[in-house]
């Protein structure tokens, strides 16, 4: 009988290796003192990366295997372990599934012959303690765990542990070997995936140095404890957003792009058939938020196998799953929207233009059902990209641009945003010498860098005196107008000043913008009519700000802003009105003395033609 039991011995490892690294042959028995091997114990620790990953779980467990120990006075110390009665023959059909002749890589079980299937899965396979948990002894849990008929005798639940934080260790009901299931993680929300099944044996105690060899195979901890540890299996689901720019203000009609990175999930031992419960998908939920049009056709997906954040030859998806949103568009393998099939929802659009989303979904499931058990793809980034152009919208918004995603893995989700500063809006007011509002007052609006004239449309067609970016069916402010025969002005492009005065151009971009007078309201001269500048930039936080200078002003006709009064550009009837100090006087005297002097000219020529005309 003890020869039998021999044959099956595992050597502590029988729970200690599989806790972490799967399980590990036993070297033989080594000589040891009644005492020193304590299983008394029995508890797992489980250890996670972070915390969050604990949220949501619902461990349940089941035993698969005691632990046998034999002691005796001057005799050697044996640890082995047999499998539980009422789950043995499911551990040999599983067993035997995975181990085939059809499979060269591990010696096939067969269980007429091979004895006990813990023990030989002690003795013969081996596993990874990390991720992704890829092996022989890992597809046999999986194998263990799809038989629903198996799944049915796991009912008790892990004893509560008053633990926090990463490492949670749980008191079993008795010492020996156990598969720890999760249950939970199976609606949308949870900060982390299901676990795959753990199996784990709890902790032995080993009496360091009291033997010539371990008395199992394995290092001891300091304290001598082997075992007892097993990492969750599970992982959280990160997701970043950027977008090109960020920090900077956009213009009207503006492109930026945005791009999300996530990763590769581990889908190693994850049921990923159509009958699965819960369905595996893995989806990007994006909602670019209100004064942005994307473009359907520009948006990519890759999977970065070399995490370098470009994509390289063979590995942009090509063919996956549809990429669609819930308004009727549809993505193709190629990366193209089709057009609307259908009406589209008003809830989703915003603005005039039916491509203005509130959301969209890429759905990448059937994708990452190829890559997600393969160790070359799985962590690496797979990431999303698009381009969208800032409309009108974004004028009026109380705060910045938003933009989010949202990524599903199986239940487990995560969000990440990245924003936009609104476009800005500038502000100047147009008055006579006596601070009265002047109406039809014309300027031009050029950015620094640009050769023509920034493209503008009335707020309100027909109403002069506010404007917004319109770079697709916009005028060029550059201060031009139409004369008929008579001297009348038929027409004007802006800027042109209201009836109150004020100029109002809104949806402008980061940049030094100068802002020039080309015509004054009729009745008004047109002497050395100013300028001025406005740039717009932003802070160490990425705040918004607008900052105005002066330009050419020779006679000091516009007042920069203070607290609440904008800008001021000033008129004059007659040069007599104009300023008579500084550089504006020594301007002015310059100008008068050049009419003087023509004036004195004329009247010579007059009186020297009048003398030769009498002689």
């Amino acid at each position: 009988m003890m020869k039998g039991m021999l044959k099956r011995a595992l050597g502590v490892v029988a729970a200690a290796a599989m806790a972490v690294t799967g399980a590990a042959a036993l070297s033989g028995t080594a000589n040891a003192a009644v005492g020193d091997i304590d299983i008394s114990s029995a508890t797992i620790t489980i250890n996670a990366g972070d915390e969050d990953q604990f949220t949501g779980r619902d461990l349940k467990y089941i035993k698969l295997a005691e632990y046998d120990k034999y002691e005796a006075t001057g005799q050697s110390s044996v640890l082995s372990i047999h499998t539980v009665d009422n789950v043995r023959d499911f551990v040999e059909k599983a067993l035997e599934t995975v181990t085939n002749d059809s499979d060269p890589k591990p010696p096939s079980y067969d269980a007429d012959k091979d004895g006990d299937p813990m023990a030989w899965i002690a003795n013969h396979l081996d596993n990874s303690g990390d991720a992704p948990y890829s092996g022989v002894l890992r597809d046999f849990v999986t194998k263990l765990y799809d038989d629903a008929n198996f799944v049915k005798l796991i009912t008790s639940t892990m004893t509560t542990t008053t633990d926090t934080g990463a490492s949670r260790t749980y008191t079993m009901a008795a010492p020996g070997v156990y598969l720890i299931v999760d249950e939970g993680a199976t609606t949308v929300g949870n900060a982390a995936t299901q676990a795959i099944p753990m199996l784990v044996g709890t902790q032995i105690k080993v009496n360091v140095g009291a033997t010539d060899k371990p008395v199992v195979p394995g290092i001891p901890d300091a304290n001598g404890y082997l075992g007892g540890v097993v990492n969750l299996k599970n992982e959280l689901t990160p997701v970043k957003k950027t977008v090109s720019g960020e920090g900077a203000t956009p213009g009207v009609g503006d492109t930026r792009t945005y791009t999300i990175a996530g990763e590769v999930p581990n889908w190693v031992g994850k049921d990923l058939s159509d009958t699965a419960n819960p369905q595996p998908v893995f989806t990007f939920t994006d909602t670019p938020g209100k004064g942005q049009t994307v473009d359907f056709s520009s948006i990519k997906v890759y999977v970065d196998k070399n995490n370098n954040g470009e994509a390289e030859e063979g590995e942009s998806i090509t063919a996956y799953d549809q990429i669609s949103n819930p308004n009727g568009y549809v993505l193709t393998g190629t990366g193209v929207f089709a057009s609307p099939t259908g009406s589209i929802d008003a809830d989703f659009v915003s603005g005039s233009d039916p491509q203005v989303l509130s959301s969209f979904t890429v759905t990448l499931t059937a994708y990452m059902k190829t890559i997600a058990q393969d160790t070359e793809y799985i962590g690496k980034p797979v990431v999303l990209t698009y381009e969208v152009t800032v409309n009108a919208d974004a004028v009026n918004l109380e705060g910045n641009i938003a933009n989010t995603v949202e990524v599903n893995n199986n239940g487990s989700t995560n969000e990440a945003s990245a924003s936009l500063p609104k476009p800005q809006t500038i502000t100047f007011r147009k008055t006579d010498r006596d601070n009265n509002d002047l109406a039809n007052a014309q300027f031009s609006l050029v950015k620094q860098g640009d050769t023509d004239a920034v493209k503008v449309s009335e707020t309100t067609t027909g109403t002069p005196g506010s404007y917004i970016v319109d770079p697709v069916t916009g005028v060029q402010a550059d201060g031009t107008r139409t004369v008929d025969q008579d001297g009348t002005v038929t027409s004007r492009n802006p800027l042109v000043s209201g009836t109150d005065g004020m100029v109002t151009v809104a949806g402008l971009g980061e940049g030094t913008y100068t802002v020039t007078e080309t015509h004054a309201p009729d009745g008004f001269i047109e002497v050395g009519l100013p300028s001025f500048t406005v740039t717009i930039g932003h802070d160490a936080n990425g705040n918004p700000t607008v900052d105005y200078g002066k330009g050419s002003d020779p006679f000091g006709l516009v007042t920069l802003p203070t607290n609440d009064n904008p800008l001021k550009v000033m008129n004059v009837r007659s040069i007599t009105q104009l300023p008579l100090t500084g550089a504006a006087g020594i301007t002015l005297f310059m100008v008068l003395g050049l009419l003087i002097a023509s004036a004195g000219v004329t009247v010579y020529m007059k009186s020297r033609n009048i003398r030769k005309a009498m002689r």
